[in-house]
């Protein structure tokens, strides 16, 4: 009994701590296991790496980069980032391959690109400023009971 409870303080205190936003540049699907009770798992990050993406990479990189996940069937989200006020896009307009550089290279030109990694359950979304990948934010969603 005691080593249950030994057990469950341990898990609460890295569950706590900064450590799942550590491992979840690399790895959401572990950090994950430290978010009960749905196991889903968001963050925001303003510096470093994050799945291979750097904060502070030019738009140019960011694409080269999106094209080259793309080849695991990325999609960016096309919707995203787009004035309120815009038409709706149909379905077939609403996902961009990632591997569709001039496509990317225009969605670039936004604020926020959104980028979706379905074999992965990961969505980044990536915050533009003067060119740059300012912020990256990292969804990881395992059971969507909520």
């Amino acid at each position: 009994m005691a080593s249950c409870l030994a057990l469950l303080a341990a898990y609460s205190v890295i569950a706590l701590s900064s450590l799942p936003q550590s491992i979840a540049r690399q790895s959401p699907e572990r950090a994950s296991y430290f978010r009960p009770p749905w196991f889903n798992f968001a963050s925001k990050y303003e510096d470093g790496t994050v799945l291979g993406f750097r904060i502070g990479s030019s738009t140019k990189e960011l694409v080269r980069k999106v094209a080259a996940v793309g080849t695991k069937g990325a999609v960016v989200q096309a919707e995203c980032g787009r004035d309120r006020s815009a038409r709706p896009l149909s379905v077939a307009e609403s996902f961009i391959a990632a591997t569709d550089e001039p496509g990317v290279t225009a969605l670039a030109q936004r604020e926020v690109l959104c980028l979706s990694l379905p074999a992965r359950r990961v969505v980044l979304i990536f915050e533009l400023s003067s060119s740059q990948v300012r912020v990256i934010r990292l969804s990881f969603i395992r059971n969507e009971l909520i």
